[in-house]
């Protein structure tokens, strides 16, 4: 009787396990690669934030994917590479070169930043940040990179 029971409750556990991994399997996650180039300065974190949702676009706590990625502290990298694994839908997101490694955008007296900052589509910074659709992207297929240039 013990054995029957134990025998249920591991048997249904794996058969959960394997029906998670065969649903997940369905849905694989694309690779993205998002490019950075315009690097003008050695050394320093590049750091990009990737967000799904409209409504918390640019809060600390929608983000999906956060990655920092080092850059050589001895000469001026030409480009850093950011592999991303994002599930279909739309995105979109920010990237920066944090020159001094301390983990904020740094910015002038006004608000605007001194640190080289781009986004998923072309913006050009005014008085606001931009909108979420502004710059959102679309994940529905394999890709293979996507370029983003720094600003100098």
């Amino acid at each position: 009787m013990i054995l029957c029971t134990l025998v249920r409750r591991y048997c249904g556990a794996a058969l959960a396990a394997v029906l998670l991994c065969a649903a997940g399997a369905t849905a694989a996650p694309d690779t993205l690669v998002v490019k950075v180039c315009g690097l003008t300065k050695a050394g320093g974190v590049v750091d990009l934030t990737v967000y799904r949702n409209d409504s918390y676009y640019l809060s600390d706590d929608s983000c999906v994917v956060c990655k920092r990625v080092a850059c050589a502290a001895g000469a001026v990298c030409p480009a850093v590479f950011v592999p991303l694994a994002l599930a279909p839908g739309e995105y979109a997101f920010t990237v920066y070169h944090d020159v001094n490694s301390n983990g904020k955008v740094d910015v002038n007296l006004v608000g605007y930043p001194t640190e080289p900052l781009a986004f998923s589509r072309p913006f050009r910074l005014t008085f606001r940040a931009p909108r979420f659709n502004e710059i959102s992207f679309w994940v529905n297929k394999p890709r293979d990179t996507i370029d983003v240039m720094l600003p100098k």
